[in-house]
């Protein structure tokens, strides 16, 4: 009789792979393994779904032949001239609209700074709760002739369609499914599971207190970490920025 437990395990793996498979794909026709590329606003910044989306991004950049020309976060990059054929990538994630205005607003001076280059967005999910602002945003993107919006929900997609037509819209996971797969499936020895909770803006209702979420699990080290944040947020355009 087959052991319930390892059959789940190759559907949660082989799932996982196809999601792996889709997203790569896609990424595959948006960047072609020749160009080079570089990322942008990577998350300094306290969210452990965006640091996991981070890793994941790096993980298939890891996977390419192409050349990487640098990484970024909002805070520390400057204009500079780029080659025709580098691919400009924008992290992935949940800030595209009106929630988290400066990663909006940093997202639309890079596509209006470089019009004769490619950009991809990464896999975002899109929301506006203003309908003037996301008309305004979409006035500003439609207008790049290059412009990859991979988005990762329906949602998102609807909305992708009908306000930033200007772009090549995708609909794809997330690009922490290159995570896949985090550990080994021996099992995690009866540990009961861990459940991270958003308590910001984006909490979900229904919730409660159950589950933890930054300060829990940062404890006595959130104070600190602020602190790192505040002074890397005010040195950011003075540091040499992360190239290779």
């Amino acid at each position: 009789m087959a052991d319930h437990g390892s059959t789940l395990r190759d559907e949660v793996s082989a799932h996982w792979r196809a999601q792996q498979r889709l997203l790569g794909g896609i990424l595959a026709a948006a960047v072609p393994d020749e160009r080079p590329v570089l990322l942008l606003d990577y998350p300094v910044y306290r969210n452990v779904g965006d640091l996991l989306i981070y890793l994941g991004t790096w993980a298939w950049l890891g996977s390419r032949a192409g050349p990487m020309l640098g990484a970024w976060s909002k805070e520390n990059f400057c204009r500079r001239d780029l080659p025709g054929e580098a691919v400009l990538l924008l992290q992935g994630g949940g800030n595209f609209g009106d929630l988290y205005p400066d990663h909006q607003r940093f997202r639309e001076r890079i596509v209006a700074d470089y019009p004769d280059n490619r950009i991809v967005i990464l896999p975002q999910s899109i929301h506006f709760a203003d309908d003037a602002e996301m008309a305004r945003s979409a006035g500003l993107l439609n207008r790049h002739r290059d412009l990859h919006l991979i988005v990762r929900d329906h949602p998102s997609q609807r909305t992708a369609e009908q306000s930033f037509s200007g772009a090549a819209i995708d609909l794809a996971p997330d690009m922490a499914s290159f995570l896949h797969p985090l550990s080994s499936p021996a099992g995690d020895g009866g540990a009961a599971p861990l459940h991270l909770l958003r308590r910001d803006a984006e909490r979900r209702s229904g919730h409660g207190d159950a589950g933890v979420d930054w300060p829990e699990i940062l404890g006595a080290l959130g104070l600190p970490m602020r602190g790192f944040q505040l002074v890397n947020s005010a040195l950011s355009p003075v540091l040499p920025a992360q190239a290779f």
